[in-house]
């Protein structure tokens, strides 16, 4: 957003930017609000957010005459769109 004294402009909207906004002007006459809400409209690009995450399980088996260590290994890609 780009407030500049006179204007509000929000370049490339999203959802996120939904909502009521108020303007409140006060001077020596005294103050005065005007509010509008916004909705936005139309696709928005696919944004998102991207995180390798690595997961490692180590498991031990243990029985009278028998152990078994086992170390499990795996890499996931989480996505959140949209944001």
């Amino acid at each position: 957003m780009v407030y500049n004294g006179e204007v509000l402009r929000i370049p490339a909207a999203r959802r996120t930017d939904e909502g009521e906004y108020i303007c409140t002007v006060t001077n020596s006459a005294g103050t005065d609000s005007a509010s509008a809400f916004l909705y936005v409209k139309g696709k928005t690009k696919n944004r998102y957010f991207q995180k390798l995450v690595n997961i490692k399980m180590e498991i031990t088996l243990m029985e009278e005459n028998y152990t078994k260590h086992i170390i499990y290994t795996h890499q996931i890609i989480i996505k959140k769109f949209n944001i």
